[in-house]
């Protein structure tokens, strides 16, 4: 929920989600995989120990 000029707007968690990728978007780019990322670095984190 949110008050933008003196309304209270209420807002589904899929527009709020919907909201957050747009963003994300912006930084990531195209082609990159987060969740690749992610593992990649995992898996050489327990390469070194």
């Amino acid at each position: 929920m949110e008050v933008v000029d003196g309304e209270l707007r209420v807002r589904t968690l899929r527009s709020i989600f919907e909201g957050i990728a747009r963003e994300i978007r912006k930084v990531v780019p195209d082609g990159v995989s987060l969740a690749d990322e992610l593992i990649a670095d995992r898996r050489a984190e327990a390469a070194r120990e």
